[in-house]
C-alpha cells in the first residue's frame, strides 16, 4: 500500500511517520485516529538515510520542518542580523499603506558529522552553514545550505 503526499508516494509505513511528523495531532480528514498514538515521526537523519529519490526527499523534509530538523542537526549560531525595512501594501479597498518592519537572519554552523550521521553522503569540509530566515509576507521560514 501506497500514501501519497504533495503528490510523492511514499511506502505506507514511512508515509504514516512522514504524516505523523507533520501533524503531531492526526487531523480528521486522515483516517488513522486508531494507531495515531503509536506511529514515530521521523527524523532528519532518517530521512537522508532513507530517501535517495530527490523529490521524495524534498516532501519529507517539508514534513519534519525546519524547527525539528534545526534542533536535530545541533546548529551553532554563528551570527544574526536584524534589518529594519520598509513596504507600501495596498489595502483591499485600494488604499495604500506603508508598513514597517523587522527581518532577521541568523548564519548558522553544524559539523558535517551531525547533519549526515549514518548516511554515504558527504561533502569535502568538515563543517556545513545555512542561513535561516523567514519570507516576512507569508512568516514562512527557510534554511538556505549555503557554501563557505
Amino acid at each position: 500500500m501506497k500514501i501519497v503526499i504533495s503528490n510523492q508516494r511514499f511506502d505506507y509505513n514511512l508515509g504514516v511517520r512522514l504524516l505523523k511528523s507533520k501533524y503531531r495531532e492526526c487531523p480528521e480528514w486522515i483516517d488513522l485516529q486508531d494507531i495515531w498514538d503509536d506511529i514515530e515521526p521521523m527524523t532528519f537523519k532518517e530521512v537522508a538515510k532513507s530517501f535517495t529519490n530527490v523529490e521524495e526527499r524534498r516532501v519529507a523534509i517539508g514534513c519534519i520542518g525546519i524547527t525539528s530538523i534545526a534542533n536535530e542537526i545541533n546548529p551553532v549560531l554563528v551570527k544574526s542580523e536584524t534589518l529594519k525595512k520598509q513596504t507600501t501594501w495596498v489595502k483591499p479597498d485600494g488604499e495604500l499603506f506603508t508598513k514597517n518592519f523587522d527581518d532577521t537572519y541568523e548564519l548558522y554552523k553544524v559539523k558535517k558529522e551531525d547533519l549526515l550521521e549514518g548516511t554515504q553522503r558527504g561533502w569535502g569540509f568538515d563543517d556545513v552553514y545555512f542561513l535561516k530566515f523567514k519570507d516576512t509576507s507569508t512568516d514562512r521560514e527557510y534554511m538556505l545550505w549555503i557554501d563557505r
